[in-house]
């Protein structure tokens, strides 16, 4: 198991992200494309590499990037928006790669949400259709949606790909109304990366581990249960580095918990 932090989590408001991980002692930290103006998005590939090759020196492994993007944008979902769907993931992919990232999150919230049979068949195609970009490059992709786990299980099996799963978040799933525990033991084996934050029930948001109604305890239990072993990428506020030192403590110690196996 590893740990990291979201780019907004370990510096919200500026670039310092690899070195701010680096100060709070974890391993990975994941950089977050919200809009393709963002500053981090246009860099060139070169300042990319610089970027990844100072996480090499401090220790900070950059393994996956969130394309958050489509939150506001109905591309993905829309079948007039395909064609600009497929750009923007393919940069996306192009960033990772410069990067070293070998995953990309494709986040299908709000304006994205696949929440009809159209828009979840237009997504999958726009998956579909990427699929040679992302592997050319080293790519896995991992879905984050609304939708509930049976429902997501049935998207990745329809794309049928190994390069495709689920990036399962705990905050989100209470936030939407699911029991994280079920929703791990259904995705199961589908689940390629985690991101850990805390939600109020059926309000979205991302909060500080204690502050809503997430059950930490046996969400991590049932990661273990499907031999989950990989990335947990904390995604909780970064305006108070204290409670994020917290965080990182919190889910170190549960992970060693007697008893969560």
């Amino acid at each position: 198991m590893h740990i990291g932090l979201t780019q907004y989590a370990a510096c919200p408001k500026g670039e310092k992200f690899i070195e701010n991980a680096a100060r709070l002692g974890i391993e990975g930290i994941e950089p977050f494309i919200g809009a393709p103006e963002d500053a981090l998005f246009n860099r060139s590939t070169e300042e990319l590499h610089a970027i990844r090759d100072r996480g090499v020196e401090l220790g900070i492994r950059i393994p996956s990037v969130c394309l958050g993007a489509f939150n506001n944008d109905s591309s993905l979902i829309d079948a007039s928006g395909k064609a600009g769907a497929i750009e923007l993931v393919e940069r996306t992919l192009d960033f990772s790669q410069a990067l070293g990232a070998n995953l990309m999150l494709l986040c299908s919230y709000v304006k994205s949400n696949p929440d009809t049979e159209f828009k979840k068949t237009n997504m999958i195609r726009v998956v579909e259709e990427i699929l040679p970009y992302a592997a050319e490059r080293d790519v896995l992709i991992a879905l984050e949606s609304p939708l509930a786990a049976d429902e997501l299980k049935e998207v990745v099996e329809t794309i049928n790909s190994d390069q495709v799963g689920v990036y399962f978040d705990t905050g989100n799933a209470v936030a939407n109304g699911y029991d994280p525990v079920e929703e791990i033991e259904a995705l199961n084996k589908d689940i390629f990366a985690v991101h850990i934050k805390d939600s109020h029930s059926l309000q979205l948001s991302g909060l500080h581990l204690g502050d809503g109604d997430v059950d930490f305890g046996g969400s991590i239990a049932a990661l273990k249960r499907v031999e989950y072993d990989d990335w947990l990428m904390i995604e909780t506020p970064g305006d108070d580095e204290a409670a994020i030192e917290e965080d990182i403590k919190t889910v170190r110690e549960l992970w060693k918990e007697d008893g969560v196996s």
